[in-house]
């Protein structure tokens, strides 16, 4: 009798286990045509949205509307391409013909200096005390959110080989007249770089025009906004040497062979004359003081 229980629940036992097999073989198959139908979604979508950028360009190169006189063979009528074939990793599309590429970050800077220099970020060396002043026997600490970043690229295509792109990149590291860090901590966003960009992908031409660094400024790389070379410091000082401003201008770039790129500029950028002995001549104007009404600030030169 006992020899009959064990052979009986041996057999219920392989019994589960074959059902338990069963059971992964179906869950398997379920997954397999969930997989299948998903891919066929897919698929269904990405020829959808082809059909209608075809739909499109063909409703693009009409003219005269539905009925109307179309162009002939040899006439060109440029469309900007759809989206989804343009977008890289990281971008989104907004609305059927451009890309955005968000950028950016969130700093939270502790700042520690002795002497105390009254600083932000950036330091001041010009402004270190000496030793009779009190601020020399005096040690600075603050924390400084203020250079924190936000930036975005907007790129479209024109054609295959002709891209229209539009940056903007901001921090809150100016300080108006209203600016203080007394209790609320409010500073102004300042424009770092916001330009427009025309590139001719199959000639090698680069047409900029906005503020953007200058074309003195080291690239890694070929002549192409977004490629300078910037030193990786913890200030936001830049070091001596590294030879830089961000202003206004319009650039002319062109890739002549690999490795090799020309680029013309003209720019507008404003300096301040180093003190005596390069005095300027007289009845040299040099020095100017920005007017408020102006626009400019009055409190510099």
């Amino acid at each position: 009798m006992a020899a009959r229980m064990d052979a009986m629940q041996r057999q219920m036992q392989a019994m589960q286990q074959e059902l338990a097999a069963l059971r992964r073989q179906a869950g398997t198959q379920r997954a397999e045509i969930a997989n299948q139908a998903r891919r066929q979604r897919q698929q269904s979508g990405t020829q959808a949205r082809l059909l209608a950028v075809q739909s499109r360009h063909q409703r693009a190169a009409q003219v005269g509307g539905p009925g109307g006189a179309r162009p002939g063979p040899s006439a060109h009528t440029p469309v900007i391409l759809a989206n989804d074939l343009i977008c890289n990793a990281g971008s989104y599309a907004l609305g059927p013909a451009v890309c955005f590429t968000p950028g950016g970050f969130v700093e939270l800077a502790g700042i520690f200096r002795n002497p105390n220099t009254v600083s932000d970020v950036a330091t001041d060396f010009n402004g270190i005390p000496f030793r009779n002043d009190p601020r020399s026997r005096e040690s600075e600490f603050r924390f400084s959110a203020r250079q924190s970043r936000l930036s975005g690229l907007f790129t479209a295509k024109v054609e295959p080989t002709l891209q229209i792109s539009g940056y903007y990149e901001i921090d809150f590291l100016a300080a108006g007249t209203t600016s203080n860090s007394r209790e609320s901590n409010s500073y102004t966003p300042r424009i770092r770089q916001i330009f427009t960009t025309v590139d001719a992908l199959d000639s090698g031409w680069h047409v900029l025009a906005g503020q953007a660094w200058s074309l003195i400024t080291t690239d890694l790389s070929g002549i192409t906004p977004l490629k300078e070379q910037i030193p990786l410091t913890i200030d936001a000082q830049y070091v001596p040497g590294f030879n830089w401003t961000r202003n206004p201008q319009v650039r002319v770039v062109k890739d002549i062979a690999p490795g090799l790129w020309a680029g013309l500029s003209a720019e507008s950028p404003q300096s301040v004359l180093p003190p005596s002995p390069f005095a300027a001549p007289s009845l040299v104007n040099v020095s100017n003081t920005g007017d408020a009404a102006g626009l400019l600030n009055n409190a510099t030169t």
